[in-house]
C-alpha cells in the first residue's frame, strides 16, 4: 500500500513483485490482474492519469 492518505504521486518499488494486492491512493490491483510480464520482476508501481500503472524495470 502505498499513498494511502490520498498521495496520488506515491510509488512502490519492488525487486520482486509477488504481491496478492498492491493498492495506490486507494486503487488497487490483486494479482490475478497482474500480466506476467510482472510477476516475480522488479517493477515500479504509480497511478499516471487515474490508473494504476504496472512498469517492468
Amino acid at each position: 500500500l502505498a499513498g494511502v492518505s490520498g498521495d496520488t504521486n506515491a510509488r512502490i518499488f519492488c525487486h520482486s513483485l509477488e504481491a496478492e494486492v498492491v493498492s495506490v491512493a486507494g486503487l488497487y490491483r490483486v494479482s490475478e490482474d497482474f500480466g506476467n510480464d510482472v510477476l516475480k520482476k522488479p517493477v515500479q508501481i504509480f497511478l499516471r492519469d487515474g490508473y494504476l500503472h504496472m512498469e517492468p524495470q
